[in-house]
């Protein structure tokens, strides 16, 4: 009699571990259908400057040639103005770190807005819809002139968006503040 009743010890034993197994794949499986659920509920959780799976911009969409035609007078492509509070004109993004915005001062009614400076890339990243966000920290090399740039990169690589504060990297880019400007490459 004692011989069965070991066995029937043992088995029980075997059967409580295969049930403690099934629990802890039911609470998986519930934990990954409840986190799956929130996730969809916030998308953009998922893009969160805090989360891992946050995506880091290419900085070469930054380099090259960016121009504000729409105000612009096109036989000059030298200019760069402010039109109805709206900085126009052309800015050249080196990968050496530097940057150039070109000027003409031969128009009497808008200064005078010429400027040689660096650049450094403080953070990036690219947003739920595809957008490339930079914070851009800019030093003009006429003098301790420090500016806090948000650059923001369409999709498609070929327009960018600009905005900038000399305190602080600003929040998001307004298109009906003052420091703002809309480029073309």
């Amino acid at each position: 009699m004692l011989e069965p009743r070991i066995r029937n010890i043992l088995r029980l034993r075997e059967a409580r571990e295969q049930a403690r197994v099934r629990v802890l794949l039911r609470v998986l499986v519930v934990s990954l259908v409840i986190l799956f659920s929130l996730h969809m509920v916030n998308p953009l959780s998922a893009w969160d400057e805090r989360s891992p799976f946050r995506k880091e911009a290419p900085v070469e969409l930054l380099y090259g040639r960016w121009m504000n035609t729409q105000s612009l007078d096109i036989r000059d492509c030298e200019s760069w103005m402010f039109i109805g509070n709206k900085l126009v004109g052309k800015l050249v993004v080196d990968p050496e770190g530097t940057y150039h915005v070109y000027s003409n001062p031969t128009i009497p009614e808008y200064p005078y807005m010429g400027e040689n400076g660096s650049y450094t890339v403080k953070e990036s990243y690219v947003d739920s819809e595809g957008y490339c966000y930079y914070n851009v920290h800019t030093e003009a090399l006429y003098g301790p002139c420090i500016f806090y740039h948000v650059w923001r990169i369409d999709p498609s690589g070929s327009t960018m968006e600009l905005t900038w504060h000399y305190a602080e990297f600003p929040e998001e880019i307004d298109p009906h503040g003052f420091a703002y400007a809309k480029l073309r490459r």
